[in-house]
This record gives structure tokens, C-alpha cells and sequence, in this order.
């Protein structure tokens, strides 16, 4: 089942499609450029899921790992379709920073239907240097404040260029921008060159702050190790 609901800390449904591929297609840690679906396939889990979805819901997050304006006209067309029949209150989605400027026509339009949207982006790290490893897009750093346009973020955690202490510091301030804050752990995808820090990660799962963080609603810590609590709405996101 590609349909779940999280009771811990941002409680919203969810429901997880199959990408479409990057067009950015350049992160080192992300495998996402790599799981290229045909457009048909993302259609019919949206149908599939359709009937689990009560309707009224309050929240619903589409996850895919990809961009919202990668998906075609349909596969958009067909996910603020299903936000408008079933009374959706806030419908989230990623986006990219290069897609921003397509965000207020898209808030607009689903303001003018009843519904409004809120907005994830994968910023990953905001230290240019960690960014260039990873192979992200370039931003500005005066854009690493992006929360007039985004109202949540993923950073990245795990690899070997970012320290537990830039982590804190990372959370410290991307809390005081943004609504949550999501922790990727990271899990090498097959064939990528960037491994897997474990000592990195041990120092975090012993840590006072992840025991704050843990209790903290606007954070939430995404890993396939159990200390890390992860709540996909029952959906294994880590082997799916």
C-alpha cells in the first residue's frame, strides 16, 4: 500500500508514487535521476490510493523524492485533481529551487479552489562546500532562507563532509526559518561513490539532542535504524 497516515509529530497522510526522474540528475547521494517511471505508473497509484483517502483530509504529502514540475502535465493535473475531489486542507509538495518561480501560479490556483499548498525543498546542507560534494544545484547563499516560498526542508546527514556539529548548528537555524525540518540519514544508493559515515551516525543516535530532537514535532529523522523512530504512515520507504 503506497497510502499511510503519521501519528508522530507532523501528523498528515501520505501517499508515496514512483518517480519521474531529475532534470537536475547531478547529486552524487540520490538515486532518484536513476528511477525513471513512465508517467502511466505514477497515474495509477494515485487511482490506486484513491478510495483509502477519506475525504476532508486534512493534510496529504505526495513523497516521491522528485520535483513536482518533473512530473508531466497529467501527473499534476491528476494530483490537484485528487486534492480538490477529496477536500483536501493542505496538499505538500517538492519542488526545487530552480522550479520556485512556479510556486505562487500554483498557490494561487489552489487558494482560488479551496485548498492551499505547502511546500518542501530538499536543501540538503546550507554550507556551499558540503553542497558542491553532494552535487546540488547551486544557490545563492542568501537564498538559503527560502521560507517565504518553502515552509519545510530536508537536510542531509550521514556522509562524510558534514560534522555533528554543523548539524546542530544547520537545525538551530533552519528551525528558525522553516515549519519542520526533516533528517535524511543517509543510505548509499547502489552504484553511488559517497559512503556512509556510521561513526558520524553513532555520534548522533548518542547524543542529548537527538533525544530532543526525537521530541520535537517540527523534527523529524528518516533512517531504516530503528533508534531513529521513522514514521512513513507504515510505508517502508527504504525498500520500496
Amino acid at each position: 500500500m503506497r497510502y499511510g497516515k503519521v501519528h508522530k509529530g507532523f501528523v498528515r497522510s501520505i501517499i508515496v508514487i514512483d518517480s519521474p526522474g531529475c532534470s537536475w540528475a547531478n547529486c552524487k547521494f540520490c538515486a532518484v535521476h536513476q528511477q525513471v517511471a513512465d508517467g502511466s505508473t505514477a497515474l495509477q497509484q494515485i487511482e490506486e490510493v484513491r478510495d483509502h483517502i477519506p475525504q476532508g483530509e486534512q493534510t496529504l504529502q505526495i513523497v516521491s523524492g522528485a520535483s513536482f514540475n518533473d512530473y508531466s502535465d497529467k501527473v499534476q493535473a491528476a494530483i490537484l485533481l485528487l486534492a480538490m475531489d477529496k477536500g483536501i486542507g493542505t496538499l505538500i509538495l517538492e519542488q526545487r529551487s530552480e522550479f520556485r518561480y512556479k510556486i505562487p501560479p500554483l498557490n494561487k490556483f489552489a487558494k482560488d479552489r479551496g485548498f492551499k499548498i505547502e511546500w518542501i525543498i530538499g536543501l540538503e546542507s546550507i554550507s556551499r562546500e558540503d553542497r558542491d560534494f553532494l552535487g546540488k544545484e547551486p544557490i545563492d547563499s542568501n537564498y538559503y532562507n527560502l521560507s517565504h516560498v518553502y515552509q519545510h526542508v530536508n537536510i542531509l546527514y550521514g556522509h562524510p563532509t558534514k560534522s555533528f556539529k554543523i548539524l546542530k548548528k544547520e537545525i538551530s537555524k533552519l528551525l528558525e526559518w522553516y515549519r519542520t525540518v526533516t533528517i535524511n540519514i543517509y543510505e548509499p544508493p547502489t552504484g553511488s561513490t559517497i559512503h556512509r559515515d556510521q561513526e558520524k551516525v553513532e555520534e548522533l543516535y548518542s547524543s542529548a539532542e537527538f533525544q530532543e530532537w526525537l521530541k520535537d514535532e517540527r523534527v523529524d529523522i528518516q533512517d531504516s535504524d530503528p533508534r531513529a523512530q521513522s514514521d512513513f504512515g507504515g510505508i517502508d520507504t527504504f525498500e520500496r
